[in-house]
């Protein structure tokens, strides 16, 4: 839990938990591109959003390739994938 030692501040789950539900809430919003960090965050995402196939797109790094859904684009990038300048490249467009 983190709340940064404030007791004005509610306490909040880790990020690690979240990152589904934060998915889920921007997808509600009309989020259509998600770039995902992370083998279990990705994992995660897929499941909360009921993700059962895709199709594979272009790659935006090595081993790195965009998946397509009817409604979304999602970049699923596994732990040790994937270049610094991978997430600054793939959130520009």
């Amino acid at each position: 839990m983190i709340n940064a030692g404030r007791p004005d501040v509610p306490l909040i789950r880790s990020t690690p938990e979240r990152v589904p539900e934060l998915a889920l809430d921007l997808v509600e919003r009309g989020c259509r591109r998600l770039v995902v960090a992370g083998t279990e965050a990705s994992h995660a995402v897929v499941s909360a959003l009921g993700i059962t196939s895709g199709t594979i797109g272009e790659l935006e790094d090595a081993g790195v390739p965009w998946i397509h859904t009817r409604d979304l684009a999602l970049l699923l990038v596994p732990d040790g994938f994937g270049e610094p300048e991978l997430f600054v490249d793939a959130t520009a467009t």
